[in-house]
């Protein structure tokens, strides 16, 4: 079983109104990368759920879509995620601590996968709660699982640009079996935010034609192709700590992290 570490922000929210010190769950978000299909993880941190009030108070746990899932799908079956327990009660000025746990099938149709969904935290106890908590999903690379129901899909799901590295290696995939398609490369800096933008300049996607390397903003597609691209960084100045490459069709779309490695 792996065990994967959150990052963690502090915001309390209920009933439209803020209460520092009433009730809350920690952390807020979750980001799991690069899942292989078959394997249990853990989530790191266990979710904390925290009640301040002078008397106890009863919670239960559900998973739901999230907001601002633009680029990602929701999770296909919702046994994916379980919990210690669904239903608990949090003693008074207390914490109690559950175990979130995603187990995704072996399929190779889970590979190369973004998924978001979130935990929503429900209670009554002096006053209604709701809290959510988001969990992103990166499954695993693997440029031989052609068969993902999703339309479109790329290779690896995240790329690391070593100092000094100009050119990293990528693959597109249509596994529409009825219809060719037109991809666009757009740039993101906000996955939560649908606004995208043009390649930064000194970023661009290279197709490689007869040995030469032809910057392109789109590419065609035919039925089952899958495509070998170069993502090109001029100068690493371009890129800020974390970018996101956007692959994008009418019907669909996925993305690639971009990062630099820290020297």
């Amino acid at each position: 079983m792996k065990r994967v570490i959150a990052s963690v922000f502090i915001f309390f929210v209920m009933a439209g109104r803020v209460f520092p010190f009433e009730m809350g769950v920690v952390p807020l978000s979750y980001e799991v990368d690069s899942v292989y299909p078959g394997d249990v993880v853990q989530l790191e941190p266990p979710l904390s759920v925290i009640n301040k009030n002078p008397s106890p108070a009863s919670f239960s746990l559900r998973v739901k879509r999230a907001p601002g899932d633009f680029f990602f799908d929701y999770i296909p079956d919702e046994s994916w995620v379980s919990f210690d327990e669904t239903t608990f009660v949090v003693p008074a000025k207390s914490t109690r601590s559950i175990n979130i746990y995603l187990s995704i099938p072996p399929e190779e149709e889970y590979f190369n996968r973004h998924y978001r969904f979130m935990i929503r935290t429900g209670g009554r106890g002096t006053v209604s709660a709701g809290f959510g908590t988001i969990i992103s999903i990166s499954t695993a690379s693997n440029e031989m699982a052609v068969s993902c129901p999703k339309r479109l899909c790329c290779s690896p799901g995240e790329i690391l640009f070593a100092p000094g590295e100009t050119k990293k290696r990528f693959i597109v995939m249509n596994n529409d079996p009825r219809q060719s398609v037109k991809i666009k490369f757009s740039w993101s800096t906000d996955i939560s935010n649908p606004q995208t933008s043009p390649l930064p300049e000194g970023i661009y996607v290279c197709d490689n034609i007869m040995f030469w390397q032809l910057p392109v903003d789109n590419i065609f597609l035919e039925k089952l192709e899958k495509k070998e691209l170069y993502l090109v960084i001029e100068n690493q100045f371009s890129l800020a700590e974390k970018g996101y490459l956007i692959i994008s069709n009418r019907n669909s779309s996925s993305f690639i992290t971009v990062m630099k490695e820290k020297e």
